[in-house]
């Protein structure tokens, strides 16, 4: 159960991060990224359980998480 908050967090980052790709007001993105959040948790979730080694596939998605979450800080 704790793997699905981690894959929220990914989730939760990652939108936060694409919706700054786009060149949009900063509710469009807010919208955007509410919108893109339960559609990568989702995705991510199901490729978690369809992945046969999950140790390995929960070392890749906190591996992303520290990525995004980097990139967020250094361009605030």
């Amino acid at each position: 159960i704790m793997v699905f908050l981690i894959i929220g967090v990914f989730a939760l980052l990652s939108s936060m991060q694409l919706s700054q790709l786009v060149n949009w007001p900063p509710v469009n993105q807010l919208a955007l990224a509410v919108i893109l959040l339960p559609i990568i948790w989702a995705t991510t979730s199901y490729l978690y359980l369809f992945y046969e080694r999950r140790g390995f596939a929960t070392i890749l998605i906190t591996a992303s998480i520290a990525l995004i979450a980097t990139t967020l800080f250094l361009t605030r």
